[in-house]
């Protein structure tokens, strides 16, 4: 009983450390990643510390799983609530985002029809990929 009840805690802790993880780092600019990285490792340190003092207010098993049951029925309906306020502002984010990241970062293919809307049939310089003797 022991060993299936972690395995099925620790299967959920990965599930919710990797969504955690690509939802920041999908919304989160290149400088912000690492502090979301720290804030998630902050949060599961306060999970660690209710640990400790669920334990201390009680060691009956039934009491302490629906302390756990109503914590995180909390933390879901929370959850839900800041993904339906944020998910419009999150998108515009993101789509701003990739938009400036493109004009940052043109393809190759941008670069070649660029030339050719000037005349150029070659690439620039940097793309060419003859070596001069």
């Amino acid at each position: 009983a022991v060993v299936s009840t972690q395995s099925t805690g620790t299967c959920g802790e990965i599930m919710c450390s990797i969504t955690a993880l690509e939802f920041a780092y999908a919304y989160a600019p290149e400088s912000m990643k690492s502090v979301c990285q720290s804030l998630l490792l902050l949060s599961n340190s306060f999970g660690n510390v209710l640990v400790i003092i669920f334990k201390k207010v009680t060691d009956n098993y039934v009491i302490m799983f629906f302390m756990w049951a109503g914590l995180q029925m909390f933390g879901v309906i929370l959850i839900i609530i800041i993904l339906r306020v944020m998910q419009g502002p999150l998108e515009e984010f993101k789509e701003a985002a990739t938009a400036a990241n493109n004009s940052q970062n043109p393809k190759m293919d941008d670069i070649e029809l660029e030339g050719k809307k000037n005349g150029n049939q070659t690439p620039p310089p940097a793309y060419d990929n003859t070596v001069e003797e």
